[in-house]
C-alpha cells in the first residue's frame, strides 16, 4: 500500500523522461551574460511556432549550484503554456533542478534556471563541462494533448571540446550495498550535521534502459521507527548522488542523540512498469 500511494504521488509530479536531442549553438558574443566561461556561446534549446528557450548564459558561482539565465517565450495567442524540465544532467550526472514557468499567451520572461549541483561538487564532479536538460513545454488547459515542445540540448560552459563524463573512483570508505544486473547503490558517506539534519549521502547506478525510481518506504534509527520521504529517479544508463536526511526535530522527538544504526528497507523499480519485478527489495543496517 505505501508503495502504491508514493508511485501515485509520483506519477502526478512526474512524466516519461524523454526526448529528442537538438544543439543549436549560435555565436553572438554581443550577448553573452555568463560567469568564467568565455568559450559559452548563446544557445537556442527551443524555437517552434508556440515557443522559445534561449539560455543566453551560465552562471557557474550561484550559492544554488549552477544557474542557467534563459529567455522564455509563450509565442501563442491563446494558449498559456508551462515551460518545465523533465531531466537534467552534469558531466553525465542526474541533477534536480528549480525551475517552472507559466506564461500567459505573448508573454515573455526572463529567469534563472537552478541546477541544484552542490552535492555534485561535494562528491568530486568538479568543473561543469556539459549540462544536458531535456526541456518539457505544455498547454496547461490541455496538457494530456501533448508536448508543445520536448528538447534536448547540450550546453558547454568551456566549448564542446572541453566536454568530460565524470567517473566515480571507488574509496575505501564507500559501502557498497547493493550491485546486481539492475543497480548498483553505495552509501559514500554519513554526515551528522548535515545542512537539514543527519544526512546519509549514496551514490546510485541504474544499469537499465528503464528509468529506475528508487525509494526508501521504511527506516529504523538505534531501531526506533521514523519515516522518511526519499524518492529518486535515475535516467536510463544513468547515476545520481542523493541524500537521505532526517530532520533534528524528528530524531529529537524520539529521544535519539546520537545515530548508531540505521535501518532502510530500500526499493528500486522500473518506473515506467512499476508493477514489474524489483531490481531490489531488502532491508539494509548501515552503522555510521
Amino acid at each position: 500500500m505505501k508503495k502504491l500511494l508514493i508511485l501515485l504521488l509520483a506519477l502526478i509530479l512526474m512524466l516519461p523522461l524523454c526526448g529528442c536531442e537538438k544543439d543549436k549553438p549560435i555565436d553572438d558574443n554581443n550577448n553573452n551574460d555568463n560567469t568564467d566561461n568565455s568559450s559559452f556561446s548563446k544557445v537556442v534549446a527551443v524555437d517552434n511556432q508556440e515557443c522559445s528557450i534561449v539560455i543566453k548564459g551560465v552562471d557557474l558561482k550561484n550559492s544554488a549550484g549552477l544557474a542557467l539565465k534563459a529567455e522564455l517565450i509563450n509565442k501563442s495567442g491563446s494558449k498559456t503554456l508551462m515551460f518545465s524540465i523533465k531531466e537534467a544532467t552534469i558531466n553525465g550526472v542526474d541533477c534536480e533542478t528549480m525551475f517552472s514557468w507559466m506564461g500567459a499567451p505573448k508573454e515573455k520572461y526572463n529567469d534563472d534556471i537552478v541546477l541544484l549541483s552542490n552535492l555534485l561538487k561535494e562528491n568530486g564532479v568538479g568543473d561543469f563541462t556539459d549540462i544536458q536538460i531535456t526541456f518539457f513545454v505544455y498547454d496547461v488547459d490541455n496538457w494530456e494533448g501533448g508536448a508543445v515542445a520536448l528538447e534536448t540540448v547540450h550546453i558547454y560552459p568551456y566549448g564542446q571540446d572541453k566536454a568530460s563524463k565524470y567517473v566515480r573512483e571507488e574509496k575505501p570508505s564507500d559501502n557498497v550495498i547493493v550491485d546486481n544486473d539492475y543497480v548498483k547503490v553505495v552509501v559514500v558517506s554519513y554526515d551528522p550535521n548535515g545542512q537539514n539534519g543527519y544526512t546519509v549521502t549514496m551514490f546510485l547506478v541504474n544499469k537499465t534502459d528503464n528509468i529506475a525510481m528508487f525509494a526508501v518506504y521504511d527506516s529504523y534509527i538505534n531501531g526506533t521507527f521514523i519515516y522518511p520521504y526519499w524518492v529518486v529517479y535515475v535516467s536510463r544508463q544513468g547515476c545520481a548522488f542523493s541524500s537521505i536526511t532526517w530532520s533534528p526535530d524528528s530524531l529529537k522527538e524520539k529521544g535519539i542523540k546520537e545515530v548508531e544504526k540505521i535501518a532502510i528497507l530500500l526499493e528500486a523499480v522500473n518506473y515506467e512498469n512499476w508493477q514489474g519485478d524489483y531490481y531490489v527489495k531488502e532491508t539494509f543496517t548501515l552503522i555510521p
